[in-house]
């Protein structure tokens, strides 16, 4: 099963171009499902061991691959021992692999390309010593080592024409190759040639994640320093560097370097501003902590697109430019950013503060910013771009000076945190506030009952009280530099949180609390199923397997109305939301969707009929499906509703539609599409004509080959 779901990726990996939605889908999915699945990853190692090195499958194999380490790379930054076991089952096969003599050096070198950059640990067996690079590339007595490193450069310089960003990316590519004293002596080297564009590259290095390759272009430059010099300019950047770096033998001697520079005449060289600030868009942070920023910058008729990302406790986790070839190539970029991530536009005052306080955050763990930002702060103009600590408490006594918070009643402070309720209708990324690490799996699984866990997890969240109070300070200090309506009720929920409130009053923290729950039963095996609901709803959704819920009782007749009474929803509406679900050009993962489900039901559901609610939006959904293989199925389904019944189902449907608007792109929907989801749309209050329902039966079915295509 293993080895065909590899070929079947592979083939169809094959079949699309570089960085199309539908290549990306398949690696997603692809890499989560090795995470589920470790000896899925230990088959992929083999198959690319018994590959050869140039065939067209070894390179989507090493895409995949690549996806599987940021599956677990990102296991590992939410605390889920899951990634640690996937490593360990790659590590694994790479050792089988050395034992039946695979693992040559051509091979470790494809290996050791995809697991650099992704912050994680190197495996013993793809090791390299300086004696197995220079056997592998010198004739004995031929040349030295560092005639070797004279001919990369040179061939290095010929390929990229001296463009430093292309430049810096194929040494990126080359030094992981090399064994660690390697990289440092190639690094140090590089600060020694001649080339002005040489000395740029080293101040890169500079904020590299590897503390020795730091230490070297710190070398390098106090080498360079004594012997060429150094530009005004590059002086500049090294003092504004200097705060960015950890405390460590690095920075000394980056401060010993400035101090030599001004001994010998060196000043730093303003540079003068061509660049402007034109647009700035960020989302909110996600659950696990990420935000994502876009800035939109201009220089006559010149435009980039800068790209951050950020992450608690981590700090500038990357950050690069785009050239932008003219405003309208921008504007397209930006649209398209705005979409993915759910990201608003804001004030460029925002920008500064906002980053520098992020540095702050990533020097608390010794970790440098991202090295991107160093060209990022240099056309924005930034060059003030210090780190500030900000503790939580400091941010939310701020925001009640601001604000006017602290001039609130009581009454009207309650009516702000109460309006959280509100939020993931406008903020999508909500969705995934939920606490997934391994110790809340862990806590979850020792219950006894459904309410045992209830009252665990709420035990657990007031234990997290300063992670979620800061998602929602720094939210609402985004929200406020948007003029957004919600600026303030974040900021007094993240008040609230912070000075103390009971939990329970806070309908965000319910949420969070549902959407954890939910989580962690989508992990949990059914032993009706055999599955897990997570993994049972993939199937259901992607038409898989031939019978998706064999072993549960039918729905009695108005069972699910009756799980629905005070709810405000129905059957017809839930039957209208799982279409939508399935329609969706773009997957929506099933925790989402459900998540969001569980969110309007679990406060009038009565804890033991929760399962029983599952499997009956699972049997729904296996029907939904049924409808679009066979139009008559569909056309005798919504004749037998009235009314009242149509409109709830198209009220169902559009609630998903807009509440997953990612996930149904423009670019992916024609002109009959974007006309039945304003019919849809339209009938929330009314009913569809008998020629409306067969027009809406064919486009569904129309709309589901669609989406088995790609």
């Amino acid at each position: 099963m293993a080895q065909e779901q590899i070929v079947a990726a592979v083939m169809a990996l094959s079949s699309l171009e570089r960085g199309s939605e539908g290549r990306r889908q398949i690696l997603d999915r692809l890499g989560y499902a090795m995470l589920q699945q470790p000896a899925l990853g230990a088959e992929l190692v083999a198959r690319m061991l018994a590959s050869p090195l140039e065939a067209q499958e070894t390179e989507e194999m090493a895409d995949l691959l690549g996806w599987a380490l940021e599956s677990a790379r990102m296991a590992r930054e939410n605390e889920q021992t899951r990634g640690d076991v996937l490593l360990s089952a790659l590590e694994k096969a790479l050792e089988q692999g050395e034992r039946r003599g695979q693992l040559d050096y051509g091979q470790r070198l494809l290996f050791r390309s995809v697991w650099a950059g992704r912050e994680l640990p190197l495996p013993r067996v793809l090791e390299l010593t300086e004696e197995d690079v220079t056997e592998e590339l010198l004739e004995p007595g031929n040349l030295s080592a560092e005639a070797l490193i004279e001919q990369l450069f040179s061939e290095l310089e010929e390929e990229t024409g001296g463009d430093i960003e292309l430049l810096q990316e194929a040494l990126n590519q080359t030094l992981p190759s090399m064994p660690q004293d390697m990289r440092r002596f190639v690094v140090a080297s590089t600060l020694q040639r001649s080339n002005p564009v040489y000395e740029r590259l080293g101040i890169f290095w500079l904020l590299d994640l590897d503390p020795a390759l730091r230490l070297a272009a710190a070398e390098g430059l106090a080498a360079r320093l004594r012997g060429r010099g150094l530009t005004g300019e590059t002086t500049a950047v090294l003092a504004l560097l200097r705060s960015w770096l950890p405390e460590e033998a690095a920075r000394a001697l980056l401060d010993q370097i400035l101090r030599d520079a001004l001994r010998a005449g060196l000043s730093p060289a303003e540079e003068g501003r061509s660049w402007q600030i034109r647009r700035v868009m960020a989302s909110l942070p996600d659950g696990a902590g990420a935000q994502s920023i876009a800035i939109a910058l201009s220089s006559g008729p010149r435009r980039k697109l800068a790209m951050v990302l950020l992450k608690q406790q981590q700090g500038v986790k990357e950050a690069f430019v785009l050239p932008r070839a003219s405003s309208r190539d921008q504007k397209q970029l930006l649209s398209q950013f705005e979409v993915e991530t759910g990201a608003i536009e804001v004030s460029p005052a925002w920008l500064e503060p906002r980053l520098a306080m992020a540095i702050g955050e990533g020097l608390e763990t010794g970790r440098p910013p991202a090295a991107g930002l160093i060209e990022i702060a240099r056309l924005c103009g930034f060059e003030n771009l210090h780190p500030q600590g900000r503790a939580t408490g400091e941010m939310v006594e701020e925001m009640l000076a601001l604000s006017g918070l602290s001039s609130l009643s009581s009454a009207e402070r309650r009516r702000l945190i109460a309006s959280s309720r509100q939020w993931p209708r406008r903020h999508g990324i909500l969705q995934s506030w939920f606490e997934q690490s391994d110790a809340v799996q862990d806590l979850l699984n020792q219950g006894q009952s459904f309410k045992a866990n209830e009252a665990e997890l709420w035990r657990w969240l007031d234990s997290r009280r300063p992670y979620w109070a800061r998602l929602m300070a720094l939210s609402a200090q985004l929200l406020e530099a948007a003029e957004h309506v919600d600026a303030l009720a974040f900021a007094a929920t993240a008040a609230a949180l912070h000075e103390g409130k009971s939990l329970k009053s806070i309908p965000i923290m319910q949420q969070i609390h549902e959407q954890t729950i939910m989580a962690w039963l989508a992990e949990q095996p059914n032993p009706e199923l055999g599955d897990t609901f997570a993994e049972d709803s993939e199937e259901m959704l992607d038409g898989d397997s031939e019978e998706i819920v064999p072993q549960f009782l039918p729905e009695g007749r108005g069972e699910l109305d009756r799980l629905l009474r005070g709810t405000g929803l129905s059957s017809d509406w839930i039957d209208g939301y799982l279409m939508a679900v399935i329609l969706a050009p773009r997957r929506i993962a099933p925790q989402r969707w459900v998540s969001e489900l569980l969110e309007q039901i679990v406060p009038q559901l009565a804890p033991e009929s929760l399962e029983r609610f599952l499997e009956l939006v699972a049997f729904r959904a296996n029907g939904a499906q049924e409808e679009t293989d066979d139009p008559s199925l569909f056309d005798a389904a919504m004749a037998r509703r009235d009314k009242k019944a149509m409109s709830a189902w198209a009220a169902g449907f559009s609630y998903n539609q807009q509440s997953h608007r990612a996930n149904w792109p423009r670019s992916a929907l024609a002109n009959d599409d974007r006309a039945m989801l304003r019919l849809i749309s339209d009938r929330q209050e009314g009913s569809f004509t008998q020629e409306e329902q067969r027009l809406l039966g064919q486009w569904i079915a129309a709309r589901r080959t669609k989406n088995l295509q790609h």
